[in-house]
């Protein structure tokens, strides 16, 4: 009996010694990969024929209660290079002694400057705010109408302006626009 509990054990372990190697074992590791890819942002303002940029829109000398429209070479070309999806946002940042109004209707020592987008290079027919066009407002960054745009598609800005009603102030004004691209 002695010699058949031993012989069982030899077997025993002969054949764990042949089954072992081949037990397979679960993994311990493994791997993924991650994609990400950026918003990226740029813009540029540019002349109409996108020859120079866009810096000055001079006015001259104008009356009071007189508006100013861009006429169609007047306009802002948009460069977005190669930016996401986007919308254009416009708030007036250094003002001059008058102040910047939000409606079609001037008064004393307060202008109205209106912006609205363009997908092609030509004024909007309405640059009104009863209208379509957006009433630029100082220190308060403002969606410009109609001023999205798609990955990588450049758009147009086309302004109108409109002297106060009165005023007290006959010295050259200027007012600085900042123009800002904000992802969709």
């Amino acid at each position: 009996m002695q010699k058949i509990i031993s012989l069982l054990l030899i077997l025993g372990m002969a054949v764990t010694a042949v089954a072992i190697p081949n037990i397979a074992e679960a993994a311990t590791t493994d791997t993924f990969t991650i994609t990400v890819t950026i918003s990226y942002l740029e813009i540029a303002l540019r002349n109409i024929a996108d020859a120079a940029d866009f810096t000055t829109w001079d006015l001259a000398t104008k009356a009071v209660n007189t508006v100013t429209t861009m006429a169609d070479a007047d306009g802002i070309l948009v460069k977005v290079g190669n930016s996401s999806a986007y919308k254009l946002t416009g708030e007036i940042t250094t003002g001059c002694d008058w102040t910047a109004g939000a409606s079609d209707t001037t008064s004393a020592d307060t202008y109205l400057l209106a912006m609205q987008g363009a997908s092609a290079a030509t004024c909007p027919g309405d640059m009104t705010v009863a209208g379509a066009a957006t009433a630029m407002i100082e220190a308060s960054a403002t969606d410009i109408a109609n001023a999205t745009g798609a990955a990588a598609t450049n758009s147009w800005l086309y302004c109108s302006h409109k002297t106060p009603l009165t005023t007290t102030f006959g010295t050259l004004q200027t007012i600085t626009v900042t123009i800002t691209i904000v992802a969709t």
